[in-house]
């Protein structure tokens, strides 16, 4: 199995997308190389010096002022001491902001950082005030950490197009190289607009149809071209070829929260049961160790799955909402993303 991960560190933007057995798997977007420090929303794992603002007894949280647009969440475990409002306390973040909803926060921050790193990141909260703390990290290593499964990886190889870039990774990546040919023999573009748009052609003619909504995502098979000589055999042969493809889009669109899957009605419960183990390892393989459960596929095909959601959709960090006086509102591309 080989596993490599492409990194185009653009002027607007820097896009990332981890190979494996020559099948983009995930997609990452962040900030240009050199812009890191620019102001933006708050984003996972990045460190706050924050303010606690209110105590919730009955939510067993605290909400917290770290500068950001909206107050970060911040749940406590069941026998943790509450913190005291106007308290002045580094979070970092687990969660960041989702449609109208803050930062989930944590104030377990101290993991993985020695002691010297400890105390500059609490001088500089005392200094900071309310605000974002400790030193930005480059952004071709942000595309290393972030894009890709969770685990080991010193089997990967990274390709750069720049020098700068294959020296900012020097000390996190185990094997990079500069690789004009290779890296640009793949795709970005392509790649990227695949898992924007609503519609995924699959072999021999069905679709997948994609609906992302603040409620949910709902995923439509539509057997479309292959529908010559329809019959419950088709159904089921369109099911199972569509449910890897559906996990890899999960993975590529970093979709999250409540999933429903219109398949075509399975033909009977053996089918139903093939195509939920079906489904339910090629889920397994691409996403992170428990991150999604199932319910059940019903008869008439309809599945409901739960993924738990730590970061923006590629949709949702792409576009923007448009059209909200409309009967329908729509989204669009956001200026950033169009650059």
């Amino acid at each position: 199995m080989s596993r490599r991960l492409f990194i185009e560190c653009g002027v607007a933007q820097t896009l990332a997308a981890f190979i494996e057995d020559d099948i983009a798997t995930h997609l990452w977007v962040g900030p240009a190389r050199g812009e890191e420090t620019l102001a933006r929303a708050p984003s996972r794992g990045d460190l706050f010096a924050g303010r606690v603002a209110t105590v919730s007894k009955s939510l067993h949280a605290a909400f917290v002022d770290i500068g950001a647009e909206r107050q970060g969440f911040a749940p406590l475990k069941p026998k943790e001491r509450a913190p005291v409002e106007g308290e002045r306390l580094i979070f970092r973040v687990r969660r960041p902001p989702l449609g109208e909803k803050g930062a989930v926060l944590s104030r377990e921050w101290k993991t993985g950082l020695d002691g010297e790193s400890v105390a500059a990141l609490e001088a500089s909260a005392a200094s900071t005030g309310v605000g974002a703390i400790g030193e930005p990290v480059d952004a071709a290593v942000q595309a290393f950490v972030n894009c890709g499964p969770d685990g080991d990886r010193s089997d990967v190889s990274v390709t750069v197009e720049r020098a700068e870039a294959a020296a900012a990774l020097r000390d996190t990546a185990k094997v990079v190289e500069i690789d004009s040919d290779a890296f640009n023999a793949f795709d970005f573009d392509e790649a990227f607009a695949q898992s924007l748009a609503q519609k995924v052609v699959l072999a021999g003619g069905a679709q997948l149809l994609f609906h992302e909504t603040a409620a949910g995502v709902l995923i439509d098979i539509d057997s479309a071209a292959a529908a010559g000589g329809a019959s419950v055999r088709l159904n089921d042969q369109i099911n199972l070829a569509a449910a890897p493809r559906i996990a890899l889009e999960l993975s590529r669109r970093r979709i999250g929260g409540r999933v429903i899957i219109d398949f075509l009605p399975p033909s009977n419960a053996p089918a139903r049961t093939l195509l939920t183990q079906n489904l339910d390892e090629a889920v397994k393989k691409l996403l992170s160790p428990g991150a999604a459960r199932f319910g059940r596929i019903a008869r008439d095909g309809l599945c409901d799955i739960t993924i738990t959601r730590s970061e923006q959709t590629l949709l949702e960090f792409a576009t923007e909402p448009a059209g909200l006086d409309w009967p329908a509102p729509g989204r669009r591309y956001k200026t950033d993303w169009t650059a």
